[in-house]
């Protein structure tokens, strides 16, 4: 079953129900190491730490080859031209760091949605509109969100990940 699925089934009338004041959403980040786009984690590195593009660029500009053993003993191996190795040092690192990319244009997108659910006249200082809190831990990923913005929560995670490699 999949999440989109899960939220029909548990919120009654959908995602436009206003029998619950949020929805806890999990997402698991299917392969993520070996999908990231490297052009995307190059991008990200560049906006934050572009003194590490040297080296970004002198370990993954080349497709690696991955070695397996196959189940007679011997061995082979497959080209990976995007994604990478899982055991490498900088795996877990450069994909969290296009993971952030998505979560964080997520979040502002969330925010804007928020904002617009509240009349002008009636926001003050002291009733901001409701931050949707998106947490992540290396592929796995929480949100709590309105009802009303699940669907857009899951939606606009295939938006704003799948160009970069990062999909549910």
């Amino acid at each position: 079953m999949t999440i989109r699925n899960l939220v029909h089934k548990l919120i009654p009338g959908g995602s436009d129900s206003t029998s619950a004041s949020h929805v806890l959403l999990f997402f698991d980040i299917a392969n993520m190491f070996n999908s990231v786009s490297r052009k995307s984690s190059r991008h990200e590195l560049a906006q934050t730490m572009p003194f590490l593009l040297p080296s970004f660029d002198m370990r993954y500009r080349d497709a690696n080859l991955c070695w397996y053993k196959q189940l007679d003993g011997s061995w082979s191996h497959f080209t990976m031209t995007d994604g990478f190795p899982q055991g490498d040092a900088l795996s877990s690192f450069l994909s969290c760091l296009t993971l952030h990319a998505v979560l964080s244009q997520l979040h502002k997108d969330s925010m804007t949605r928020a904002e617009q659910r509240i009349p002008i006249g009636r926001r003050t200082r002291s009733s901001p509109p409701t931050e949707p809190p998106i947490g992540a831990y290396i592929d796995d990923v929480i949100a709590l969100v309105p009802p009303e913005d699940s669907n857009y929560a899951l939606e606009r995670f295939d938006e704003l990940g799948a160009p970069r490699g990062v999909h549910l």
